[in-house]
């Protein structure tokens, strides 16, 4: 009897030492794979430069801005660190437990694969090194889906809290919160978990909402700009009717059509429907911030407050009366999101006459581009991501109820919500830009290593 005890005894503490054992190799592994993420993030060319264009609007506070990133970056200069190293920190360690879930869900192969083309996009990677709060929301999406899915100890209340940061980052995160929220939901029903990440997820709004509002009485938001942009942008075309519209808009709207009726003209004549959504996107940007800098406008003294101040009223007519418009435009911009370098690819010498071209320019922000041969591998490579995400995206709609008990089925179709919905969303209310897409980058590497591991799983069986 005491053999066995001791034998039983012995077992138990020879199963307790390969399992501590086992767990520091990972951590181990871990901790080098960070570092690893870390030393390339650092010494990789970046695509931007530190400050952009809108970096003022973060480092002070703002009335058109929420106020968490600011609050961020002052915390952290007190502490004596950099926003920008604190940026890139953050993000290699959500790379490596972005890694460490794709491979526990597919392969140690598919987790190499995802993680060489998540850490060398250096477009993605290069946010780390912008004073912008892309980069932290980057990396808190890539940590909200690893605890969505995984069940960690203390797992939820970190789940809510990064919700609730993202959702107070910018106003785009609101939406991406409310995603996950709709999956944990979906995941959790009714239970004391809903409670407990509602309670959780308020904490850092109501921080931010706190400080902000004892800096100003009222928030302003770009929807004004945005609907103005769009109401330009779709004036131009030959569908669109000045008569439709009130009569206190129409000297306004008789200028736009002119000027960006050659805009349409221009790009009807574009044969690279990347190019094309590209260049709608710009030019949209400029529909929204320097419509009245232009001679036409300016001449005709039109006041701008009769825009600006019926932005909601404007809107609803614009879905009333250029409601198919409306809709290709924002299908434009789907397209859009997935189009890197096209200007720089095709839109060369032989445009000489390229409309409103000095406002194209102010559109962009400073960029350091790479050479055209990466560029060309960029776009090859995010036309394939588009394709791919796409047949996922139908095999889920078509399947899904017939394999509604396999779990990673919920996982894959859970992904595939949120990058499309957002992209959808940002799409029908906003311009395209890669600088969205990469919000999602991840999530759209880890949906395609997703759907080849499902079929070569199927296959194996």
């Amino acid at each position: 009897m005491n053999i066995k005890i001791k034998f039983f005894i012995s077992s138990i503490i020879k199963e307790i030492k390969i399992k501590i054992l086992n767990q520091n190799r990972q951590a181990i592994f871990s901790f080098s794979l960070f570092l690893l993420s870390l030393t390339i993030i650092q010494f990789s060319s970046p695509f931007f430069d530190e400050i952009q264009p809108d970096s003022h609007g973060y480092m002070y506070p703002t009335q058109n801005r929420q106020t968490l990133y600011y609050l961020l970056i002052t915390f952290l200069n007190k502490i004596g660190m950099s926003i920008i190293l604190f940026q890139k920190i953050l993000l290699s360690l959500s790379i490596v437990l972005l890694i460490f879930f794709i491979v526990k869900k597919t392969s140690i192969l598919l987790g190499v694969l995802s993680y060489l083309l998540i850490i060398l996009n250096t477009y993605y990677t290069s946010y780390s090194n912008t004073i912008l709060p892309e980069s932290i929301l980057f990396s808190l999406l890539n940590l909200a889906v690893v605890y969505l899915f995984e069940e960690k100890r203390g797992g939820l209340i970190i789940f809510a809290l990064i919700c609730g940061t993202i959702a107070s980052l910018k106003p785009i995160g609101i939406l991406l919160s409310t995603i996950l929220f709709i999956l944990f939901f979906i995941k959790n029903k009714i239970n004391y978990k809903v409670f407990i990440f509602i309670i959780c997820f308020a904490v850092p709004n109501l921080l931010e909402n706190y400080f902000f509002y004892s800096q100003y009485k009222e928030r302003t938001t770009i929807f004004k700009q945005i609907v103005v942009g769009k109401l330009v942008i779709l004036s131009g075309k030959d569908s669109f009717l000045i008569s439709d519209y009130s009569e206190e808009l129409q000297p306004f709207l008789e200028k736009t059509k002119k000027e960006f009726s050659i805009v349409h003209n221009f790009l009807d004549d574009l044969d690279n429907p990347l190019l094309k959504a590209e260049l709608l996107s710009d030019y949209e940007v400029v529909a929204q911030y320097q419509t009245f800098n232009l001679e036409s406008i300016k001449k005709s003294e039109f006041q701008d407050n009769i825009v600006f101040e019926n932005t909601n009223n404007i809107f609803f007519e614009l879905i009333r009366n250029n409601f198919y418009d409306y809709l290709k435009l924002s299908l434009f911009h789907y397209v859009g999101n997935w189009s890197i370098g096209s200007k720089e690819r095709f839109l060369n010498a032989k445009y000489k006459e390229v409309p409103l071209y000095q406002e194209l320019v102010k559109s962009s922000g400073p960029m350091n581009l790479p050479n055209q041969i990466t560029l060309v591998f960029a776009q090859i490579l995010f036309v394939l991501f588009l394709f791919f995400l796409t047949i996922h995206c139908f095999y889920i709609l078509l399947y899904y109820s017939k394999e509604i008990v396999n779990k990673s089925i919920f996982v894959n179709s859970s992904i595939i919500f949120i990058v499309q919905s957002y992209l959808i969303v940002t799409s029908f209310t906003n311009v395209s830009t890669p600088r969205y897409l990469m919000v999602v980058y991840p999530l759209i590497i880890m949906s395609n290593i997703n759907f080849i591991n499902y079929f070569y799983s199927k296959k194996s069986k």
